[in-house]
């Protein structure tokens, strides 16, 4: 079946939603609801807590109690790396003396630890060792020289203590700058 609007009746249609419309605006005052129709609720108190089944939840004294200030959890501690600098020790072995605490500020030149190490030891050792292998030679050397002059010796003896003082003289730097 169709349906033929005319002109009038739509209208008539448009006239009467306009109409509704300024009924519905006229019938309140310009200055909002009608202060009759206006009801005010409370507002809940945040301190009270209501619950569904109080008995579960039995009313107490308060009473003080000691307690420890511990929190026990699981985890790991490490450093934050952007603020550490890694110190190298020249030798290894044991340290027998920290003279800083974890944390603390250092400045440079400062003595953190004493390390106990047979590597420096041994250099030490070493060391002294070719200082008097050196003052021997040294001796001998001049001895030779003495000799050498008054027709004592051959050349070649002269050069071969020449020679062991020159090793000589070379341990003694290599020890002492390495």
């Amino acid at each position: 079946m169709k349906r033929i609007y005319s002109f009038h009746s739509i209208a008539l249609t448009a006239g009467g939603v306009l109409l509704s419309l300024l009924v519905g605006a006229c019938s309140e005052s310009k200055w909002g609801p009608d202060p009759s129709q206006v009801r005010v609720e409370k507002a809940p108190d945040p301190s009270v807590i209501e619950v569904q089944h109080p008995e579960q939840f039995p009313v107490v004294t308060v009473e003080e109690r000691a307690s420890a200030d511990a929190l026990l959890v699981n985890g790991v501690v490490t450093p934050d790396v952007n603020r550490s600098v890694p110190v190298l020790s020249m030798a290894g072995g044991r340290a027998v003396e920290i003279r800083t605490k974890l944390g603390a500020d250092v400045k440079k030149g400062q003595v953190l630890l004493e390390i106990d190490s047979p590597d420096v030891a041994a250099a030490f050792s070493d060391y002294q060792k070719f200082r008097t292998d050196e003052l021997l030679a040294q001796r001998q050397y001049e001895r030779a020289k003495l000799l050498y002059s008054k027709g004592a010796i051959a050349q070649k003896d002269l050069e071969v203590a020449e020679d062991a003082e020159q090793k000589a003289s070379v341990d003694v730097q290599t020890a002492t700058l390495g």
